[in-house]
């Protein structure tokens, strides 16, 4: 029951498209941003659902393998990019500015 309930919860595009209707200029132009961010959404979706049919059981068998290992990875790169190690493209160095940059006063 859990994981049908799971099914529910928005995802962190869905979040990002909300933010982006709440910024736009009016509830119309708002309802028809979430609209076509519906459309794109389900297009995509169902082009990988459809998509499914042609790919051999074999093929899935080794994407299923791999799935894992790719969520490891990037659970890895996660983790040393949160650590500031200062490896170059992988974990950039944050800057500490301690004065606050204002333009009003």
């Amino acid at each position: 029951i859990i994981g049908l309930l799971n099914g529910l919860l928005p995802c962190g595009m869905v979040y990002v498209a909300v933010t982006g209707a709440i910024a736009a200029a009016n509830a119309y132009e708002g309802a028809l941003y979430m609209g076509f961010f519906g459309i794109g959404t389900s297009l995509s979706m169902s082009v990988v659902f459809y998509s499914a049919e042609f790919i051999s059981e074999s093929v899935r068998r080794k994407i299923r393998k791999l799935i894992p290992v790719f969520i490891f990875f990037i659970g890895i790169v996660f983790i040393l990019r949160g650590l500031n190690l200062g490896i170059p493209y992988l974990s950039p160095k944050i800057i500490n500015n301690t004065e606050m940059q204002c333009c009003h006063k």
